[in-house]
């Protein structure tokens, strides 16, 4: 009879990340993680696809440094953006509220 839950920290499974990056999961990996964070194999191949996903991401910026800077500028530009969006709707808000 297989075991169907754990009594340790879901944070335990994180050992399987860098060989799971490099060699990918094989089925037993998939229900050991699934037992050890009370998951379904489903929902480990989904958070394996985007961890997958996102540290590909970091492997090219660091493969390729003229990417950070590119990298930073995206994000100051979202940020700023957003803060700009934030003080728009904080206005129109003031506007509804206070009508003259």
């Amino acid at each position: 009879m297989p075991c169907t839950s754990s009594e340790l920290p879901a944070d335990f499974a994180t050992m399987y990340v860098s060989a799971n990056r490099y060699n990918g999961l094989d089925a037993e990996a998939v229900e050991t993680i699934a037992i050890l964070t009370g998951t379904d194999p489903h929902g480990v191949r989904a958070a394996h696809a985007a961890d997958i996903t996102d540290w590909s991401g970091e492997q090219q910026l660091r493969d390729h440094p003229d990417l950070v800077a590119v990298h930073a500028d995206l994000d100051r530009i979202r940020r700023r953006s957003s803060a700009q969006c934030g003080r728009a709707a904080r206005a129109m808000w003031r506007l509804d509220t206070n009508p003259t």
